[in-house]
């Protein structure tokens, strides 16, 4: 349910592996990001109609995955899904503090957490190769991975410094007793950027939003400026392998969090010969 990059990604690597299925949007346009032969796959309609979800045979089927762009909705889709017999409903949420849902019966994966586990992970073996004395992380970006690694490293007791261009969004931080170091203005700036000592730094992160945006950040950091470790953010899967082809280590959570929705579904029990 939802077309958007994460249900695009996860429809294809489900017809690859012999999965029959179909893909729900409210919007035309949004099947645009399927293959032109994944055409009978495709179903318009309104995820909460009855007619949309007869037309997605939604009745019996062994897994439903919802990541629409809002996560309540989304949870909301999972659960109508059990009551319409399906096997595994899966919900994709962004927030990392929606807080546990399993008492409805639906299973939940947060690429957010993903992401941010997958950098924390290489934080000792960076900080092993470091000539500073211990963890130095600049993250750029406080959106929700953001603020979300800022939270995690505080309580880690290293607290990190946060670069980040929204004003607003960096007094809220100050006024919830952030212990680290607030940096105001744009990431893509070495000017920003020499003012966090990036060069001090074991890792720069960049999750800023935009894809095009945490290229710019990272090459910056890197090429320009001096960094000796970035961790760039890229949503889009493509312009992720594009981005490792210029040589940055790239975090996708369409990947990640694709990944980790199929092994929930059983895709890869499907891949290896059993019924699915």
């Amino acid at each position: 349910m939802g077309c958007g990059r994460q249900g695009a990604y996860l429809a294809v690597r489900m017809v690859r592996a012999g999965w029959n299925v179909a893909v729900v949007d409210r919007k035309a346009a949004a099947f645009g990001l399927l293959p032109e032969n994944m055409h009978r796959a495709r179903v318009v309609g309104e995820v909460f109609r009855l007619e949309t979800l007869g037309r997605a045979r939604i009745s019996g089927a062994h897994a439903l995955i919802a990541t629409t762009g809002e996560d309540q909705r989304n949870v909301l889709i999972a659960s109508i899904a059990r009551r319409f017999g399906v096997r595994r409903a899966i919900a994709r949420v962004r927030d990392s503090d929606l807080g546990p849902l399993e008492c409805l019966g639906i299973e939940i994966v947060c690429p957010t957490l993903l992401e941010a586990t997958a950098i924390l992970d290489r934080l000792p073996l960076l900080e092993r190769s470091s000539t500073e004395r211990g963890l130095y992380v600049v993250i750029a970006g406080a959106g929700r991975l953001g603020l979300h690694l800022a939270r995690t490293l505080t309580e880690m007791g290293c607290p990190p410094v946060v670069i980040e261009r929204n004003a607003m969004t960096l007094d809220r931080l100050r006024t919830s007793g952030f212990a680290g170091t607030l940096v105001e203005g744009d990431a893509a700036e070495p000017s920003v950027l020499r003012r966090a000592s990036v060069t001090k730094a074991t890792v720069v992160v960049s999750a800023v939003r935009e894809d095009r945006e945490n290229l710019m950040v990272s090459l910056v950091a890197q090429k320009l400026v001096g960094a000796r470790e970035v961790l760039a953010r890229a949503s889009d899967p493509e312009r992720a392998a594009m981005y490792h082809d210029l040589g940055l280590t790239v975090i996708c959570p369409t990947v990640i969090g694709g990944e980790a929705i199929l092994d929930l579904a059983g895709v890869e029990r499907v891949r290896a010969g059993s019924a699915g």
